[in-house]
């Protein structure tokens, strides 16, 4: 089992956000956003029917993209 440094860590989390922000633009270019535009409209759902202030789709999307990064950064721990 390889271990990483914190600074190894941050290097590839950092190569991997790259990449997301890059798939992330390649799906609103081909109208390939319908997963994501559901999984927002039921958080929105769901965060109004417990009577809580829903995100802007905006500031929704960047603390998507955060875990999304966030996950992979946890993943390249456990390799």
């Amino acid at each position: 089992m390889a271990l990483f440094s914190d600074e190894e860590v941050a290097a590839r989390a950092a190569e991997i956000a790259k990449r997301i922000d890059a798939e992330l633009q390649k799906l609103r270019e081909s109208g390939g956003m319908k997963s994501v535009n559901q999984a927002y409209k039921a958080y929105r759902l769901e965060t109004s029917g417990r009577g809580e202030r829903v995100l802007r789709y905006d500031e929704w999307m960047r603390r998507y993209r955060a875990d999304l990064v966030r996950q992979a950064a946890a993943a390249l721990r456990e390799l």
